[in-house]
């Protein structure tokens, strides 16, 4: 089996350092530069505006909520405190819980995001059993390379929380709206590390079950990162699950969630399948206006079809591992991590081989 490939000469830590970003802009003015570190004076009990200097006393604002400056009207986010975090700028979310960038009172020169439940669902238990059993998931899936590590969870200050380290970079759904397209290569390298994630995970004994560009980020080094547990389920159960058509976004979902037959590997790999599809195209597979008509064609239809002219520059041996990942039987797919892993890997070096001969060519 071939060693996972990254662009990293070395694991990093368990928690990836960032470096602060307080007290680095040169374009600020001597009236609106800040001489301490924002813990500091959120410590001391204000909030400040980042556009004028002014400081405003927490007590007079609503916690995560946006505020007018008293001084220049701009609009500045009230920051919140949960145990040791500073939550200070919202960062993604959804119903069952709301995610923010933060800062730690003892390692202030690292970045957090941390989970806590929206503000509508403080008193919902099942809200708070999903974000304690997320948190739990976390802690079981402890350090890996190409997932976001966890490092706190519990109850502070009233509120129900975990707390991952921040990677900073770009989503995969923006990077894909950037560029168009992912370039063939790299496509494959970020599904190699996906993989990898998605291994790991099954290797710690869940099923991640939310493959999508919105649940990874490329990181700074141009690694692919895996994110965002929530539906994460123990594998033992995931084969025995009746379905659910609410989980999940309805682009990438396996048909066998949809007929409840149960889910192992080749139900991540058929994700997986679409997951590339859709970096090497620009778009998804299959489009629709409704979750039930999106889901049908999963079920009904029964392999890959291509535009030859959009496949033209696609290698023909990564178009028949994509054709055998996203059919519709799971026993035509690849049955394992490690058998998808090997096709990939001797793809990408054949390819990167040729790669750099032509650019010696071209020399």
């Amino acid at each position: 089996m071939p060693s996972m490939i990254t662009k990293e000469t070395s694991i990093l830590g368990v928690v990836r350092k960032l470096g602060s970003i307080f007290g680095t802009s040169k374009k600020k003015s001597k009236k609106t530069e800040l001489t301490k570190h924002p813990i500091e004076y959120y410590m001391q009990g204000f909030a400040f505006c980042p556009d004028c200097g002014a400081l405003i006393a927490l007590n007079e604002l609503t916690p995560l909520e946006m505020f007018h400056c008293p001084l220049c009207n701009k609009m500045s986010f009230a920051p919140k405190k949960v145990g040791n975090f500073w939550l200070f700028e919202p960062i993604g979310g959804g119903g069952m819980g709301a995610v923010y960038k933060a800062y730690h009172q003892k390692y202030q020169d690292d970045l957090f995001a941390v989970k806590i439940l929206p503000r509508n669902q403080l008193r919902n238990t099942i809200a708070i059993e999903a974000l304690l059993a997320e948190a739990e998931i976390a802690r079981d899936l402890d350090v890996f390379p190409y997932i976001a590590c966890l490092v706190s969870s519990g109850r502070k200050d009233k509120e129900y929380y975990f707390a991952m380290e921040f990677i900073k970079g770009k989503r995969l759904d923006y990077k894909i709206e950037e560029l168009g397209k992912i370039p063939q290569l790299d496509a494959i390298l970020y599904l190699l590390q996906i993989l990898a994630a998605d291994a790991h995970i099954y290797k710690c004994g869940y099923l991640y079950r939310d493959l999508k560009p919105q649940n990874i980020i490329i990181d700074k080094t141009g690694n692919a990162i895996l994110f965002d547990y929530g539906i994460c389920m123990k594998k033992e159960e995931a084969r025995r699950y009746g379905g659910d058509l609410v989980q999940g976004s309805p682009y990438y979902l396996p048909p066998e969630r949809m007929e409840g037959a149960g889910e192992d590997m080749y139900s991540e790999i058929y994700s997986m399948g679409h997951l590339m599809f859709h970096m090497l195209t620009g778009h998804t597979y299959f489009e629709g206006k409704t979750i039930q008509g999106l889901a049908k064609k999963h079920v009904f239809h029964m392999k890959l079809e291509y535009d030859r002219k959009e496949f033209k520059d696609i290698d023909p041996e990564l178009i028949e591992v994509l054709k055998d990942m996203m059919h519709r039987n799971p026993a035509s797919r690849p049955q394992s991590f490690v058998e998808l892993e090997t096709s990939l890997f001797n793809i990408y070096e054949r390819l990167e081989k040729r790669q750099k001969l032509l650019s010696k060519v071209s020399a």
